[in-house]
């Protein structure tokens, strides 16, 4: 296994949420599994698309497929999917899984504004 690649029992249980691969064109898709562990691998370290690696295709194809399945929810089912499921298994720990909706305003200066206007 790749160092953030999916597990066999992490993929099946996303691959029914993801959608049929037809390419009419006669190119063919880049594998799905290949396509989400090249997401996994952005999401995952923080990296510029630019970087990923070149065994997960082209940047700008995966860039452009992940955000049409943005757009499209699909990454929204995946994820409420699988937090139902663990939900309901009792494997989400409060104590880390949580978002927090507070917010810290910072000085407009640290929004690239001039200084002299500021006292």
């Amino acid at each position: 296994m790749e160092r953030h690649g999916l597990t066999n029992e992490q993929w099946e249980k996303i691959r029914p949420f993801l959608p049929e691969q037809n390419r009419g064109c006669g190119r063919r898709w880049l594998d799905l599994r290949t396509y989400v562990n090249g997401v996994e691998e952005i999401v995952g370290t923080g990296s510029s698309w630019r970087d990923l690696v070149e065994r997960y295709g082209k940047w700008k194809s995966v860039y452009n497929r992940y955000v049409r399945w943005s757009r499209e929810g699909i990454w929204d089912k995946i994820l409420n999917a699988l937090y139902k499921e663990t939900q309901q298994n009792g494997e989400i720990d409060w104590e880390i899984f949580f978002v927090d909706g507070s917010n810290v305003r910072a000085h407009r200066s640290a929004a690239g504004a001039s200084q002299k206007n500021f006292s």
